[in-house]
């Protein structure tokens, strides 16, 4: 497990990063009303054919969806990403949702995504600041982010067609207790 405090300023994620902080040269056309829907139907999406480094796949990954979640997980990464994950709360199937750091972000929506992992941090209180194992969390939030296809890795509670919210834009109507590891 490596620290990762302020004096070692944030590490930036690489595998389609810029489509990840909206970036990318169509980050333009995504469109930041978000849509109500379910886990379970986010789940439920087919996945695309290929995951372009640089550009989305539309519509999906264009939309911003709002979903009601169980939380289940909570795992500080790598590229300074909080990684959370979260569960469909009638039916189970759980995916990821994503909040990267200040520093690793470009101008669209910047705001939103800090503003987004400060209420993270607020609602849960004592999240993981090293990098290391999944940390059990129990409650629910609504969450509202655009929708990333990311390439499964083995990544903790992704769901089977690679969907996430990356990044998130807001997190509201949480109750969230940390379950240390």
């Amino acid at each position: 497990m490596r620290s990762l405090g302020p004096s070692a300023g944030p590490a930036c994620g690489v595998e389609r990063w810029p489509v990840k902080i909206l970036a990318d040269s169509m980050a333009s056309r995504v469109s930041l009303i978000p849509r109500a829907t379910t886990v379970r139907a986010l789940r439920r999406l087919r996945p695309p054919d290929s995951l372009p480094q640089k550009a989305r796949n539309r519509p999906v990954e264009t939309t911003t969806y709002r979903v009601r979640a169980r939380l289940v997980g909570s795992k500080f990464e790598e590229d300074s990403d909080f990684h959370l994950v979260i569960a469909d709360p009638r039916v189970g199937g759980s995916m990821i949702v994503e909040f990267p750091a200040s520093d690793c972000l470009g101008t669209r929506a910047h705001d939103r995504i800090v503003g987004a992992r400060q209420a993270l941090k607020e609602a849960c209180g004592d999240l993981p600041d090293t990098v290391g194992a999944l940390w059990t969390l129990t409650g629910k939030a609504t969450l509202t982010g655009v929708a990333y296809f990311d390439p499964i890795h083995g990544q903790g509670g992704v769901a089977q067609n690679g969907i996430e919210l990356h990044p998130v834009l807001a997190v509201t109507s949480t109750d969230c207790t940390v379950i240390h590891h």
